[in-house]
């Protein structure tokens, strides 16, 4: 019974580490389909409930901000963390949140759009599968 006791903790640390590494992987996927366009995995990892936030007070739900990647009307040229990597997430059992800073380059509508942005994503895990369900960003100024 003392052994169990001893193990416990680290199976918790364990799990959480994994789920800690799991979010991430999520939070790399999109910003990597994003960029790419690739809607299907979008599909797979955007909550149907998604809220999204663009530092431009636009908002956002899973049907548009794939839609508008589809069409054309968003365009991701590219999205850069800084300091090479989001910022690690924090795990509060099925929920997780994860504040990074980036900059991304666009072309909202046709036209060029670089900005250097701090958001918010909180994740919520679905049948298992960690899933974006909101995006909040601002726009930093030097």
């Amino acid at each position: 019974m003392n052994s169990l006791r001893f193990l416990l903790p680290l199976i918790a640390v364990s799990l959480l580490a994994s789920s800690e590494q799991s979010v991430l992987e999520t939070e790399r996927a999109w910003s990597q389909s994003a960029v790419s366009g690739d809607t299907a995995t979008l599909e797979r990892i955007l909550g149907d409930e998604l809220s999204y936030g663009h530092a431009s007070g636009n908002i956002d739900t899973k049907t548009s901000y794939i839609g508008r990647i589809k069409s054309g009307a968003q365009k991701y040229v590219s999205l850069v963390y800084d300091a090479g990597q989001p910022a690690e997430p924090r795990v509060y059992g099925d929920t997780a949140t994860l504040v990074a800073s980036a900059t991304v380059t666009s072309l909202t509508d046709g036209k060029p759009n670089t900005k250097h942005l701090r958001f918010l994503h909180v994740f919520v895990k679905h049948g298992g599968q960690w899933q974006l369900v909101a995006h909040q960003s601002v726009e930093l100024h030097p």
